[in-house]
C-alpha cells in the first residue's frame, strides 16, 4: 500500500498540511487530500511508487485558471506538495496513529528528500517528554529533528523544515504535530443528546456519554459513542477521565443536576464547559456556587459557555446540536465563529508563517504618581506586577521580551532577576509614553517581523491573549491587531514592522493608539475580557487577594 501526505500548501487549498490518503494495490482509496481534484492522479502516482518501492514528492500547481493546464477546469487556486510513499504493516506511521487514537500527543518527523545515510521515507516519533522512537538514519539528524519538535512544544505546526547537516546533503523533513481526537463529554443522556453524539462521532471526535440512568447508556441509543460513564452527577468530575483537550457539554435539563455537574467539572482541566439553557439560568447557578464557597477565577469563568452554541437560529434538536458542536470546534481551533466572508485574509494560518519572530515590548518607565509609590513592585496574586507581566510575555509565542524602564529602574531591575528579559532604559521618561515606545522599538531585533506592545500596569493579560494577537495577524492578513474592550481599542496590540517608523516618530503622551487610529483599514480587533484589560492606577484597582 501507499500513503499520500500533503506536506506543503500555497494559496487556497481544500486540505492542509498533514492530510493523508491511503491507496491499496487494488486502487482502493481511503481519506482525501483535495475536494476530488487530485485523488485520481495521486492514486496513479501511488501505483508507480508501490511498483518501484521508492517514495516521491509531487507538486500540483493549481494557481492558474487555465483549462488547458489540466483539461479539468480545476479552480482551487493553490499549490499542493504531496509526499507519496510505500508503507508496510509494521511502519512507525501506524504505531503513531494508534498512540494518537489512544490519547497521545506527539511529533512525527518524516524525511521527504534525503541522501545516502538519511533516505527519503525515514521516520521518527517524538513524545513531549523527549522519548524518541525510530530513526532517520543519522544520530545528529535525529537529535536536530527532536529539538525541532520539543522546542516548539504546544506551538508545533505541521510543515517542512530544510536541514543541511555539516558536510552532508540538503534534507527536507516534514515535521508534523499529531493530536488525539477531540474528547467530548456529554452529560445527560436525554433525547436531544442523540444528535449531538451522532454528529460529533461523524466528525471523528471521541464522545463519552455520562448519566446516572444505566438503561439510557447503550450503544443502541448512542451508536457513535466511544464510551459510557454511569455515575451520580456530583461525582462526575472524579468518575470521568478528563484532560486539557476535553470539552464538557452539560444538558440534563434539570437545574440541580446541571449545578452539580458544573461544580464537579470546575476543578478539572477541561477547557470548555457548555451549559444548555438561557444565560440567566447559568448566571444563577454561578452565583449560587460562589455563595457556597466555590472559587471561580476570571480565567475559568471565560471557559463557561451558556447559552451554548453559535448564533445560527438553531431550533430543532439537530440544529441545536450543530450550533453547539460548531461553537466547540471554534473554541478548540481558537476561532471566533463568524462568517468566513467577513475575513479579510486567508482562512488558514500559512505554514510558512506559523512561527513568526515577534518581539514583546513592555512599557514600564512611568512614575506611578497616582499610586504614590512604585506600583509595579506591588504584588498581584503573589507576584510583583512587573514580574507577572514579563513572565506572561516570556511564556507567549514572542521570540524575545524587551522591557523599557525609567523611573524606579533600579528597584524594577531587582524584581526581574532570573528572567530572560532584555532591559533598556528611557533616559527621559517624563516626556511621555511616546518616548518609551521609541526606546522599545529601537531595541527590537532586526529579524523580528513585528512587535506586541504591552503595558506593565495591565497585570492580568495572560500569554494566551498575546498569542491570539500574533496568530490573528497571520490568519487575518492584517498588519495591526489590537485588543477591544468596552468599545475602546488599544493595548496589548501587535504592529507589523512596516509601522515601526511611525512608532519611532511618536512624541509626548501620544501612544500606540494614535497609530491604530490613523490606520483603521489595517486593523483587526480581538475581544479582550474586561478582567484581562483592567489596568492598575490606584489601590482600588488591586484585586482583593
Amino acid at each position: 500500500m501507499a500513503v499520500a501526505t500533503i506536506i506543503g500548501v500555497r494559496g487556497s487549498t481544500y486540505r492542509r498540511e498533514g492530510a493523508r490518503m491511503l491507496v491499496t494495490r487494488s486502487g482502493r482509496l481511503t481519506g482525501n487530500i483535495s475536494g476530488g481534484c487530485l485523488e485520481g492522479d495521486v492514486a496513479a502516482v501511488a501505483g508507480e511508487v508501490m511498483e518501484g518501492n521508492l517514495p516521491r514528492v509531487v507538486l500540483y500547481d493549481l494557481t492558474a485558471d487555465d483549462d488547458a493546464v489540466w483539461g479539468l477546469g480545476l479552480g482551487c487556486n493553490g499549490a499542493i506538495e504531496v509526499f507519496v510513499e510505500p508503507v508496510g504493516g509494521d511502519d512507525l506511521l501506524w504505531q503513531a496513529a494508534e498512540a494518537v487514537i489512544g490519547g497521545a500527543t506527539l511529533g512525527l518527523v518524516t524525511v521527504v528528500e534525503g541522501g545516502d545515510t538519511v533516505p527519503a521515507g525515514g521516520r521518527m516519533a517524538v513524545w513531549p517528554g523527549g522519548r524518541c522512537q525510530g530513526s532517520l538514519g543519522d544520530a545528529a539528524v535525529d537529535a536536530e529533528a527532536a529539538r525541532m519538535v520539543l522546542s516548539a512544544s504546544g506551538a508545533l505546526r505541521s510543515r517542512v523544515h530544510d536541514l543541511r547537516p555539516e558536510g552532508g546533503p540538503h534534507l527536507r523533513l516534514f515535521v508534523e504535530a499529531l493530536h488525539p481526537p477531540l474528547r467530548l463529554i456529554v452529560c445527560g443522556a436525554g433525547h436531544d443528546a442523540i444528535p449531538v453524539v451522532r454528529l460529533a462521532s461523524q466528525l471523528g471526535w471521541r464522545v463519552l456519554v455520562v448519566d446516572g440512568r444505566e438503561a439510557f447508556l447503550t450503544p443502541e441509543r448512542f451508536p457513535g459513542a466511544a464510551g459510557f460513564v454511569r455515575t451520580e452527577f456530583p461525582e462526575a468530575g472524579h468518575a470521568v477521565p478528563t484532560d486539557s483537550l476535553s470539552f464538557v457539554l452539560i444538558m440534563t435539563h434539570n437545574y440541580v443536576h446541571d449545578r452539580d455537574l458544573l461544580r464537579a467539572f470546575l476543578p478539572t482541566p477541561v477547557q470548555y464547559l457548555g451549559m444548555l439553557g438561557p444565560r440567566a439560568r447559568t448566571e444563577k447557578i454561578l452565583r449560587e456556587l460562589q455563595a457556597e464557597g466555590v472559587a471561580i477565577s476570571d480565567d475559568r469563568r471565560a471557559q463557561i459557555y451558556g447559552p451554548v452554541g453559535l448564533d445560527i437560529g438553531g431550533d430543532t434538536p439537530d440544529e441545536i446540536a450543530l450550533a453547539a458542536l460548531g461553537e466547540i470546534l471554534a473554541v478548540a481551533r481558537g476561532r471566533a465563529g463568524g462568517f468566513l466572508r467577513a475575513r479579510t485574509g486567508p482562512i488558514h494560518l500559512p505554514a510558512q508563517d506559523a512561527d513568526p519572530f515577534v518581539s514583546a515590548v513592555i512599557l514600564a518607565a512611568g512614575a506611578s504618581t497616582r499610586m504614590g509609590r512604585p506600583k509595579l513592585a506591588i504584588p498581584v496574586r503573589g507576584t510583583p506586577m512587573i514580574r507577572r507581566v514579563v513572565a506572561a510575555a516570556l511564556a507567549s509565542r514572542c521570540g524575545e521580551a524587551i522591557i523599557v524602564l525609567g523611573t524606579h529602574a533600579d528597584l524594577y531591575r531587582s524584581l526581574l532577576d532570573g528572567l530572560a528579559v532584555r532591559i533598556v532604559e528611557n533616559p527621559d521618561p517624563t516626556e511621555g509614553m511616546g518616548s518609551s515606545i521609541r526606546v522599545g522599538i529601537e531595541a527590537v531585533s532586526p529579524e523580528a517581523t513585528g512587535a506586541v506592545i504591552l503595558l506593565a500596569d495591565q497585570p492580568f493579560v495572560p500569554e494566551e491573549a498575546i498569542d491570539r494577537l500574533i496568530e490573528a495577524a497571520a490568519v487575518e492578513g492584517r498588519r495591526i491587531v489590537a485588543s477591544a474592550c468596552h468599545g475602546t481599542v488599544g493595548p496589548p496590540a501587535y504592529f507589523h514592522r512596516a509601522f515601526f517608523p511611525e512608532l519611532l516618530a511618536l512624541r509626548g503622551d501620544h501612544g500606540a493608539r494614535s497609530v491604530i487610529q490613523s490606520h483603521l483599514q489595517e486593523v483587526v480587533t480581538i475581544p479582550l475580557p474586561e478582567s484581562y484589560a483592567a489596568d492598575v492606577d490606584t489601590s482600588a484597582d488591586l484585586p482583593a487577594k
